[in-house]
C-alpha cells in the first residue's frame, strides 16, 4: 500500500486526491499512483499514475518554474476577433443544464445546495463516470462529466465558505477529488487543461501558491480554443492577484476599455472582479469605481459582491457594497426609531418647561 506526503493545502500538487470507487470519498495517494486504502471504507483502489503532459512528474519538494504569462498583442487581437456577440463557449457551465437541475440557481443558500442540487448532482455523476470509463471517446459523456466534475466543485467550495476547521477542509478534498477524477478520466482531452486550471485557481485561493504553479505549468498558455484561452487567462489572474502582482494581473485580462474578451459567463464575472481588486492595489480608486459600477449594471449586486467574497478580492468596492446595502436599512430604522425618539425628547422638553418656567408643581 502506498501512503501519500503530508497535504500543505487541500489542493496540494504532490499528492493525488481522487474520490474512492466504491463510497466516493476523497482519498489520498501519491502522484505515481499504487494501491491506496480508503480511510472510509476500507477499499483497496488502484490508482494510475498522475499523467502530466507537458513536464515530467513532479516529486515532493521540486520547485515548479512558471514562466510569465506569453503577452502578444496578435495573440490578444485574435481572441478579440473570436470571441463576438452572441459566442457560447463550449466549457460555460450556464449551458447544458439536465433537466432536473434546470433550476439550478446561483443564489440558492446553503440547505438547498446540500439538500437538493448536491444530492443531484452525485446522481448524475455515479452514472456518467462509468458510461465514461466505457466509452472514452463520446464527447458527450466527455462534457457532461466535466460540466458535473465543475458544478459539484462549486457547491462544494460553497458549503466549504460556510464552515471552519476540519469540516471545512473535508470539504475542500471533496472539491479537490472530483475535479481531479474528472482530470483523470479527461486529461488528454480538450477538458483537461481546464480542470487543471480550475485546480490552480482553487489552490491560489488556498494560498498554496507552489500548487497554483505546478497546475497551471501543465496548461499551454496560448491554446488553439478561444474557449480555452479564457481558462488560461483567469488562472493566471488569480496567481498574479495571489503574488500581488496587480499590473501583471491587468496585462493578462486587459487594462480598463482594452479589456480581453472572455466567452464563458461567469468567468467574465471573476475576470472583472480581478480587475477591480488591481486597480485597487494599484491606487487607482477611480477606475475601479467605474469598473465596479459597471459591473454591477452587468451581473447585478449579489452576484458581484459574491465574487468579491469567494475570490476575497476589492476590499473596498465590498466596504461600497456593504454599506450600500444596509443605507436603506440604517433609513428605515431611523423612520421607525429616529422619530419617535425625536418626538420623547420634543415632549419631555416641552413637559420640563411648563414644570419649572410655569411654576407647575
Amino acid at each position: 500500500m502506498v501512503s501519500a506526503p503530508q497535504l500543505t493545502s487541500a489542493f496540494d500538487f504532490h499528492v493525488q486526491v481522487i474520490e474512492c470507487t466504491q463510497c466516493g470519498a476523497p482519498v489520498q495517494g501519491v502522484p505515481e499512483g499504487g494501491q491506496i486504502a480508503c480511510a472510509y471504507c476500507d477499499a483497496r483502489i488502484a490508482v494510475e499514475r498522475r499523467r502530466s503532459p507537458r513536464h515530467a512528474l513532479a516529486t515532493p519538494g521540486s520547485p515548479h518554474r512558471l514562466a510569465p504569462y506569453p503577452s502578444d498583442p496578435a495573440r490578444d487581437a485574435w481572441v478579440r476577433s473570436q470571441v463576438t456577440t452572441g459566442h457560447q463557449s463550449v466549457l460555460d457551465i450556464k449551458r447544458y443544464y439536465p433537466p432536473d437541475l434546470a433550476q439550478l440557481a446561483a443564489g440558492a443558500g446553503v440547505q438547498t445546495w446540500k439538500t437538493q442540487y448536491l444530492p443531484t448532482l452525485r446522481h448524475h455523476w455515479q452514472h456518467a463516470v462509468p458510461a465514461l470509463h466505457h466509452s472514452p471517446d463520446d464527447e458527450t459523456l466527455q462534457h457532461r462529466v466535466f460540466w458535473l466534475a465543475v458544478r459539484q466543485s462549486m457547491g462544494y467550495a460553497f458549503l466549504a465558505g460556510d464552515v471552519v476547521g476540519q469540516p471545512s477542509l473535508e470539504l475542500r478534498l471533496k472539491q479537490r477529488a472530483v475535479l481531479e477524477t474528472a482530470l483523470g478520466l479527461l486529461t488528454t482531452t480538450f477538458y483537461g487543461d481546464a480542470l487543471r486550471c480550475r485546480l490552480s485557481r482553487a489552490a491560489a485561493l488556498a494560498r498554496d501558491l507552489g500548487s497554483a504553479r505546478a497546475w497551471l505549468a501543465d496548461c499551454d498558455p496560448h491554446p488553439p480554443s478561444v474557449d480555452m484561452d479564457g481558462e488560461i487567462r483567469l488562472a493566471y489572474a488569480a496567481l498574479y492577484t495571489l503574488e500581488g502582482d496587480a499590473q501583471a494581473t491587468l496585462a493578462v485580462l486587459g487594462p480598463a476599455g482594452r479589456e480581453l474578451p472572455i466567452a464563458a459567463y461567469a468567468e467574465q464575472l471573476f475576470a472583472d472582479a480581478y480587475r477591480i481588486h488591481a486597480y485597487e492595489v494599484l491606487g487607482d480608486g477611480a477606475t475601479a469605481t467605474q469598473l465596479h459600477a459597471r459591473a454591477q449594471a452587468r451581473f447585478g449586486a449579489p452576484l458581484l459582491r459574491g465574487a468579491f467574497e469567494t475570490l476575497n478580492v476589492a476590499h473596498q468596492a465590498r466596504q461600497a457594497a456593504i454599506t450600500a446595502a444596509q443605507r436603506p436599512l440604517i433609513i428605515l430604522i431611523g423612520v421607525l426609531f429616529g422619530l419617535p425618539f425625536a418626538l420623547a425628547i420634543v415632549i419631555t422638553i416641552v413637559v420640563l418647561v411648563l414644570h419649572y418656567g410655569f411654576g407647575i408643581d
